[in-house]
């Protein structure tokens, strides 16, 4: 969303984020007038469809602040910092008061030292919070007293142009918001340990059903989306110790693959990422799982091969059966539906779907650019040029009907066809 784009007016965009600001802030019963007064607005003009958007937006506010109680009878604006520390992992909380109401509890899981001192940790996490927050109130309640905590007052007051006050309150009803913060902060490190001993089971169950040498710490999954063999994208994803890596997350732009070859997109997938293991400054990965059953591990295999790199255990997993396929092995493995194992290379396996969908749909919805027209198959310069010079622009392109663009010179009824379906993503 955006005036750039040419979807909304200057003003509608403004009126977009002065909205979103209000919601962020808590501000809901000045947002729902607004809202009400937008949706009676639409309706007298009989925009009916906009005006069901806006009763649908006062629906989820109204529903939202239901689930928010008050906790200053003052109605102040306020965020409560707590952390918690187990072991080697941490958890910083950041309960967000608005307008008296708590309007959220934001959670950070973190590695650290497990003999860091508390304060040291607690300083770096604060920090970095608000180094990047853009909603920063005028107070904000600590759990702990900060060594520097004028000049961090003095430095978040430059950053909102108004006094921010960093305090560690002692009693009543603010002492009691640093305490719910550090008990959300306790929660979520128990409900880290439980998921961390599920995963540890399904790693072991993994190694044992894959007869693999060692448990697979690192598990990085790929998968394919496109439409038709067009605009195809691939997606990597990282677990290590069976829980999403977020910074393991990749995107692949299909480069050399035409026409809808899944086994030959896996290849190419495969192939690029691990050219970039060969620099020695990625950890290898102990399992390559693919979407997929025979076919697809053997092109992970293939690209293995080429890569010249020392051979890293591949599987699939296909969705029909949830069958788990091996390289060598002509049947299948199959586990017990709930198996830890399995849900864990499932869990992997459907986040690799989900990324590699979520991002194939981003690059079409935010406007394809002249060069995206060079993925449609039977589309070379020549046509692109005939298709840019009639319509002036892609925009242009994906306004015009089929027939407009089967009346185009050097198109023809079939290309034509090819060329509607790759721009609207049908």
């Amino acid at each position: 969303l955006g005036p750039c784009t040419g979807g909304v007016s200057r003003e509608e965009y403004g009126t977009v984020v002065r909205q979103l600001r209000m919601f962020l802030r808590g501000q809901n019963e000045g947002l729902v007038e607004q809202l009400r007064g937008t949706m009676e607005s639409h309706a007298a003009e009989r925009r009916y469809e906009e005006a069901s958007v806006a009763r649908d937006q006062i629906s989820a506010i109204m529903k939202i602040s239901e689930r928010q109680h008050a906790v200053d009878p003052q109605g102040s604006d306020e965020d409560a910092v707590a952390i918690a520390r187990e072991g080697t992992n941490a958890c910083g909380v950041v309960l967000r008061i608005r307008e008296g109401r708590i309007l959220s509890s934001e959670a950070f899981m973190m590695p650290v030292d497990a003999t860091e001192d508390i304060t040291m940790i607690y300083e770096e996490f604060f920090k970095l919070y608000y180094s990047s927050a853009l909603d920063i109130p005028p107070g904000i309640l600590t759990q702990l007293g900060l060594p520097d905590r004028e000049l961090i007052s003095r430095w978040l007051s430059g950053r909102t142009g108004v006094r921010v006050s960093v305090s560690v309150p002692v009693r009543g009803h603010r002492r009691k918001l640093v305490d719910l913060a550090e008990k959300n902060a306790a929660s979520r490190l128990i409900t880290l340990r439980g998921r961390k001993a599920s995963a540890g089971k399904g790693l072991g169950e993994i190694k044992k059903a894959l007869e693999l040498s060692s448990t697979p710490l690192r598990i990085e999954a790929f998968d394919i989306s496109n439409v038709q063999g067009t605009g195809a994208v691939g997606s990597m994803v990282t677990f290590v110790d069976g829980q999403p890596l977020r910074s393991g997350y990749r995107h692949f732009r299909i480069r050399g693959v035409e026409g809808q070859d899944d086994f030959a997109m896996i290849r190419e997938v495969l192939r690029r990422r691990l050219e970039h293991l060969k620099d020695g400054k990625s950890r290898h990965p102990d399992l390559l799982l693919v979407d997929g059953g025979r076919g697809q591990v053997s092109a992970a295999v293939e690209a293995m091969r080429e890569s010249g790199l020392s051979p890293i255990p591949v599987a699939g997993i296909a969705k029909k059966n949830e069958e788990i396929f091996l390289p060598g092995r002509k049947d299948p493995i199959v586990l017990p539906r709930r198996n830890p194992g399995l849900k864990l290379l499932q869990k992997a396996r459907d986040e690799a779907h989900r990324f590699a969908v979520s991002y194939h749909r981003k690059i079409r919805s935010r406007g394809l650019s002249e060069s995206d027209l060079d993925g449609i198959p039977g589309v070379g310069e020549y046509r692109k040029t005939l298709l840019l010079v009639r319509f002036g622009s892609v925009a242009g392109l994906r306004k015009a009907g089929l027939e407009e663009i089967a009346a185009v010179t050097g198109i023809g009824p079939e290309t034509a066809r090819k060329i509607h379906e790759y721009i609207h993503g049908k």
